[in-house]
C-alpha cells in the first residue's frame, strides 16, 4: 500500500554507495560532452508537477562498485537518462565506455545509474537508515522476559554520495532513490560535509 500511495508523487534522485568504493568511468564516442554540461531532467517522468532537476553530464563518471564489477567486455548497457554504451574495458576500479546513443535501451539487460565526477565533488553525504522490528518474536508468552527478544540490530545505516540536487530537498519530503527504494528526509542538507539522513520506507519487498 505504501508504494501505491507514494510512487505517483515521490520525486526521483540518484546516489552512489560509498562502500565499496565506486569505480571511475571514462566516456568516449559521439555524444560524450567536450566540457561538463548541465541538463534539465524531470524529477518524475509520469508527474510533471514534481518539476525538474539539473544533472551534470561529463566524460568522467562514477558507477557503483557492484554495477561496474559486473560489466563484461563488449557488453552494451544503458546509462539511465542518457543512452546506451559499450564496455571497452573494466578492471581495477576503472571502466571505459563508448557511447552508442542510437542503441535500443529495450535490448539491454543492465540499466545503471551514475554520477559525473563533477557532481561527486559537489555531492551530498547521505546516511541511509533502515529500521527493523524492535522485538524479534511476534508474541511474548506469559513468563517470558521481553528483554530476551530485543533486536540489537534494529537500526542499520549505510553511507552514500547523493547528487547535488538533493541540497534542495526539504525535511519531511518523501523521495525515491532510484534502484534503492523510497525514503523520508529526516535531516535535510545544511552544509557540505554534514550528512543528510534518509529513513527507508518499508514497501513489503523482501531484502
Amino acid at each position: 500500500m505504501n508504494v501505491q500511495v507514494i510512487d505517483p508523487i515521490a520525486p526521483r534522485y540518484w546516489c552512489v554507495a560509498s562502500q565499496p568504493q565506486p569505480w571511475h568511468v571514462t566516456l568516449t564516442g559521439d555524444g560524450a560532452p567536450a566540457v561538463d554540461e548541465f541538463r534539465s531532467i524531470a524529477l518524475h517522468k509520469k508527474n510533471e508537477s514534481c518539476g525538474c532537476k539539473a544533472v551534470s553530464f561529463s566524460r568522467t563518471l562514477l558507477l557503483e562498485h557492484a554495477d561496474a564489477a559486473s560489466l563484461a567486455l563488449g557488453e552494451e548497457i544503458t546509462l539511465m537518462n542518457w543512452g546506451n554504451a559499450f564496455v571497452v574495458s573494466a578492471a581495477d576500479g576503472r571502466v571505459e565506455l563508448k557511447l552508442h546513443l542510437e542503441g535500443d535501451f529495450k535490448k539491454t539487460k543492465k540499466k545503471v545509474h551514475w554520477m559525473s565526477c563533477t557532481s561527486h565533488d559537489d555531492g551530498v553525504l547521505l546516511e541511509l537508515i533502515e529500521l527493523d522490528h524492535l522485538i524479534t518474536k511476534k508474541k511474548i508468552e506469559e513468563g517470558e522476559d521481553i528483554k530476551d527478544f530485543i533486536n540489537p540490530h534494529s537500526r542499520k545505516m549505510s553511507l552514500a554520495i547523493g547528487e547535488p540536487a538533493l541540497r534542495n530537498v526539504q525535511h519531511g519530503t518523501i523521495i525515491q532513490l532510484e534502484r534503492k527504494g523510497f525514503f523520508r528526509v529526516d535531516k535535510a542538507f545544511v552544509r557540505a560535509g554534514q550528512a543528510m539522513q534518509l529513513i527507508a520506507i518499508p514497501t513489503g519487498r523482501a531484502t
